[in-house]
Formats: C-alpha cells, structure tokens, sequence
C-alpha cells in the first residue's frame, strides 16, 4: 500500500520533495569533476625550468612564454609542475630539458592544481622546432 504524505498546508508530496533533494545531492556530486576537468595544456614554448626539492607536490617546473589552456582553471596558467610522483618522472624531465635545449614546444596533459596554483602535469609530449622558412 502507498501512502501519499502531503504537507498541512496542501504543498508538495513528500515523494517530491525527497526527489528535488535526491537531484541536488547528484548535482552537488558532480561539481569535483567540473573543478578538475583535466586536458591539454595547447602547444607552448618554454620559458625556463627549476628543479626544486621533491616533496608532496613539488617536482620539477616549468615556465612557459604564455599562459597554457588552463583546463582546470590554475590560479597560475604560466607555470605547469610536474610532481616527483608522476611516473616516468625522468623521462618527462628530459623531454623539458631537450626542448628548452632545441627550441621546440611542448603540450602537456594536465590534471589538478598544486597548493601555489600550478597545474599538475600528468604526461609530456614535446615537438621539434619549425623548420626554418625558405
């Protein structure tokens, strides 16, 4: 048997309000993955690079020439970081390195802000320099 419970004044039905409530709570759980939606960083020249010490969320940055795509919307789209953690961490350094060394771009795929804003690199790609114009 159902029970229909309206409220005194003749509102909605509990069944509806229990509704509503269920549907803000399922939006409520997809606000996260908006905030951190991830992606491509864009093709980017490089600035400079620092190696810091490594601890929780420092690593390796890198500076770039302008701001990246900023997919997850950093406080800071100049600088992208890749953690320590990241596996191959020191294949994704030399990538920067080589590079920074040859004048090409790079892209990243990112994922995340770190605690200074910086977006978190979670892999690397890099291209060679444009041949030059004839």
């Amino acid at each position: 048997m159902l029970v229909r419970l309206k409220s005194p004044e003749g509102g909605e039905t509990m069944k509806s309000t229990v509704c509503k409530l269920l549907m803000i709570a399922v939006c409520a759980s997809l606000v996260p993955s908006i905030a951190s939606s991830s992606g491509f960083t864009g093709w980017r020249d490089i600035e400079w690079v620092y190696q810091r010490q490594c601890t929780t969320d420092r690593g390796f940055e890198i500076r770039l020439t302008e701001a990246q795509d900023n997919p997850d919307g950093c406080s800071n789209p100049d600088v992208i970081e890749i953690q320590c953690a990241v596996q191959p961490y020191q294949t994704a350094v030399d990538i920067a390195l080589t590079i920074l060394a040859t004048g090409g771009q790079i892209r990243a795929f990112v994922n995340g802000c770190d605690g200074e804003g910086q977006a978190i690199v979670k892999a690397l790609q890099g291209r060679p320099p444009a041949p030059p114009e004839q």
